[in-house]
Order: structure tokens, then sequence, then C-alpha cells
């Protein structure tokens, strides 16, 4: 119902918009194909620049040098571990809810670090919680006596906040500032969709390991 909601308040607020912001500067189109050989144009102009394919180069790298098992996550939640449905949907929640947090966080105190000391961060905070997930994942905080739902909220919490301060949103400033100028919309669908592949190379990876 919420969805349903929000979609009709998106399509109130797109009815209301100045038509005039349709029209830019660019060239209209002039067919599929002469739309590819400009995008293609525009990339290779993007590309010679090194911030930017040593960003790319970094998101590829990336990608093959750390696997994702996060796609085993829901069985072992609900197999193993015997949490509900329900209870799962709702840390889902507080994940959202988590990603606020992360971005006020963000921009209070680290809009202005270097994205270099962020990743610095983000490594030795996921280092530290390592362990952690080990002892979840080995069942020893049954042994010692610490509830699952504690150990499962406490872990959630504090990796979706890290991830959203310390690596979504700077890597999005970073992307924003690399765009070579006039070719802005083109170079930064690039780095986005390299990035959002750079997920499904590890999500592949974890999976060819298990």
């Amino acid at each position: 119902m919420f969805s349903s909601v929000m979609g009709l308040v998106i399509a109130i607020v797109a009815s209301r918009l100045n038509m005039s912001l349709e029209h830019s500067n660019r060239p209209p189109s002039q067919g599929l194909w002469k739309d590819i050989q400009r995008n293609f144009s525009d990339i290779q102009e993007a590309f010679r620049i090194k911030e930017f394919y040593s960003m790319i180069l970094y998101i590829i790298i990336g990608g093959f040098l750390v696997p994702n098992f996060g796609s085993f996550g829901y069985y072992f939640m609900l197999d193993v571990v015997k949490i509900s449905k329900f209870s799962y949907s709702m840390l889902t929640v507080l994940g959202f809810a988590c990603l606020f947090v992360g971005t006020l966080i963000y921009k209070r105190w680290f809009h202005a670090s270097e994205y270099k000391s962020l990743i610095m961060m983000d490594a030795l905070i996921s280092i530290i919680l390592a362990p952690i997930s080990f002892i979840f994942v080995l069942r020893l905080n049954v042994v010692w006596g610490i509830p699952d739902m504690f150990l499962i909220i406490f872990t959630d919490v504090v990796s979706e906040i890290v991830s959203q301060c310390f690596v979504f949103l700077p890597m999005s400033v970073v992307y924003a500032k690399i765009c070579p100028k006039r070719i802005e919309a083109t170079s930064f669908a690039l780095l986005s969709s390299v990035s959002n592949f750079r997920g499904t190379i590890r999500s592949w990876l974890g999976t060819f390991i298990n």
C-alpha cells in the first residue's frame, strides 16, 4: 500500500513539473544508430581522463577480488537460525532506515573527507566486524548465551550505516567530480552501470566459491 501511495505522489509531482525542463542544448535524436555512435564518442573522450579509467579499473578489480556471499544469507537465516519471514522482512526495513541514518552522518561529518580516507575507515571497520560474522555463522553466540536477533540487528545496523557513509555516498560524489563536462550524463551512467555490474560479478564469484 505504501508503494502505491508513493507512486501516486510521484505521478502528481511529475504532472506539475515545468515542461521547459525537458528541453536542453543537446542535439535532437537522429536515430538509434547515430545515438549509439555519439555515446561511444563521449565514452572515448571520457577515457582520455586518467581519473575516469582508473576508477573503472578499481571497480572491476574490486568485483573480482571481493566475493559476495549475501545470496546465501536468506537461506541461512530461515533454515539454520530459524527466524520468521516477517522478522527477515523487518530487518530489510531496518536496513533502509540505516541508509537514511548513514546519509545524515555522511552529510554532517564526512562530506569533506577524502575518499581514500573513507575507504581505509570502511576497511578497518569491516575487519573489526569480521569476527562477529564468524561467531554468528559458527553459532558460537548461542553457546555464549548471546541472542541471535541481537547479533543480527547489531551487525546489520553497523554494516548498512558504514556502507552508506563510507562507500556508496563518497563514491557517488567521486563519480560526479570526475565526469567530463558536456558529457556528464553518459559518463555517470557508465560509471554507475559498471558499479552495478561489480555487484553481479561479486555474487557470481561467491556462488562459484561455495
